[in-house]
């Protein structure tokens, strides 16, 4: 025979493992639309980087084709104006321009402006460091 205590602890028992399974579907960044993850240190802040970098018109390199790989000192701020999240983030990499063959470590400052977390403008600029042999 049930007691009323049993039944109340089973339904919050239910009622909680959805909530924890809505909670866990919605904190699920969700990248391919360009959102900025929430933990802007966590491994998803280089795909969104590399995503903003193929938003962006690369015409800043001549269009030539080029990758960039997340190599260390990554800083990122946060920022919000009004309904805008700005992140501001930094970091070094190396960059591999594809019709020069040319491989080079590089600075990369990236402003990237959420409009309404689903808009992503990248502004990006970045500058030679040392060159990268090997």
């Amino acid at each position: 025979m049930r007691t009323p205590m049993a039944s109340t602890a089973r339904l919050i028992l239910s009622h909680a493992v959805i909530l924890l399974l809505l909670l866990l579907c919605a904190a699920k960044p969700a990248t391919s639309y360009g959102w900025i993850p929430v933990n802007p240190s966590s491994y998803l802040v280089e795909d969104t980087v590399l995503r903003a970098l193929r938003i962006y018109d690369d015409s800043i390199i001549d269009n030539r084709l080029f990758l960039i790989f997340f190599r260390r000192g990554l800083r990122a701020k946060r920022m919000s104006i009004g309904p805008k999240i700005f992140w501001d983030i930094e970091f070094q990499g190396r960059m591999y321009i594809c019709n020069d063959g040319m491989i080079a470590e590089v600075s990369v400052h990236i402003i990237i402006i959420l409009a309404h977390s689903h808009d992503m403008f990248p502004q990006i600029n970045w500058q030679s460091m040392t060159p990268w042999r090997g």
